[in-house]
C-alpha cells in the first residue's frame, strides 16, 4: 500500500519543476508530479486527488477556476507553496480550502520537507469535520457556512463567530447560557461583557439567517443561545 502524499508542481520553469521533482521523490513521504498542460489543470487536479501543491503566484489564478462544489464533496484542506522571490497578494476569489505558504528562493530543500511534514500533521490533528445544522453546512476548521440547495454560496465567518458556532453545535438543541458561551469563546476577561456576545450573535444572524429579525437558525429564549437542528 502506498501511503505517499501526492504533490502537483506548477512552476512554469522545467528546470526548477525538474530539480524539486527529483528531490522529492527521493524522499519517504512525498510523490511528486509536473503539471505540463496549464489548461488541464482542474482536470488533473480532481482526478488525481492531490494533497498539495507547489507552484509560482501563477497558481492561484488556477485555484481560483476549480468548482468549490468539489471541496464542499471531499471537506479537505490543501496546503499550497508559492516559490518566489517576491511578496504575493492572495485574492478574495481564492476558495478557503487553501492554506498559503511562501517560500522564498534560493530554496533550502531540506528545510522546506521538513516545513511540509508539520504542516501535514498539523492538518491532520484539526477537526476536518461538517456540521449540518438545518439547510445550513458549517466547516469548524474553514470558518465559513454554505446553504445545502446553494453550495456556491459561501459565508465567511470571523474566528469568534466561528467559535460561537461551534461551541453552540456541541450542545446539540441545547440552550447554552450566555455566561458560559462568553467563558468559553472568550475566556476570563473581564473587559467583555454580554453585550459583546449580543452584537456578535447579532453579526452572525445578518449573515446566516433569511431574516435576522426573526431567527430561525440561532434562537435565543431565558437568557441564552442554541442552534437549531432540526430544520428543513
Amino acid at each position: 500500500m502506498n501511503d505517499k502524499k501526492n504533490i502537483l508542481l506548477c512552476l512554469g520553469n522545467e528546470v526548477l519543476e525538474s530539480e524539486i521533482q527529483t528531490l522529492i521523490n527521493q524522499t519517504e513521504n512525498f510523490n511528486a508530479q509536473i503539471l505540463h498542460d496549464e489548461d488541464k489543470f482542474q482536470e488533473v487536479f480532481k482526478d488525481e486527488k492531490y494533497d498539495c501543491l507547489i507552484g509560482d503566484s501563477s497558481v492561484i489564478d488556477l485555484i481560483a477556476l476549480i468548482d468549490t462544489k468539489y471541496f464542499v464533496k471531499y471537506d479537505f484542506k490543501i496546503p499550497v507553496y508559492l516559490i518566489s522571490g517576491n511578496e504575493i497578494s492572495i485574492s478574495d476569489k481564492v476558495f478557503s480550502n487553501f492554506i498559503f505558504y511562501r517560500i522564498k528562493i534560493p530554496i533550502v530543500f531540506k528545510e522546506f520537507i521538513i516545513s511540509i511534514n508539520n504542516n501535514f500533521q498539523i492538518l491532520l490533528n484539526k477537526k476536518n469535520k461538517k456540521v449540518f445544522i438545518g439547510n445550513l453546512i458549517f466547516f469548524p476548521h474553514l470558518k465559513i457556512i454554505i446553504y445545502k440547495d446553494n453550495l456556491d454560496k459561501v459565508i465567511k465567518l470571523t474566528d469568534k463567530e466561528s467559535a460561537i458556532i461551534e461551541y453552540l453545535s456541541m450542545e446539540e438543541n441545547f440552550l447554552v447560557p450566555k455566561n458560559v458561551l462568553l467563558k468559553e469563546v472568550w475566556g476570563y476577561n473581564k473587559s467583555i461583557d454580554t453585550h459583546t456576545l449580543e452584537t456578535h450573535i447579532y453579526k452572525i444572524r445578518k449573515k446566516i439567517e433569511i431574516d435576522y429579525k426573526k431567527p430561525v437558525y440561532l434562537t435565543n429564549e431565558e437568557g441564552g443561545y442554541k442552534l437549531n437542528f432540526s430544520l428543513v
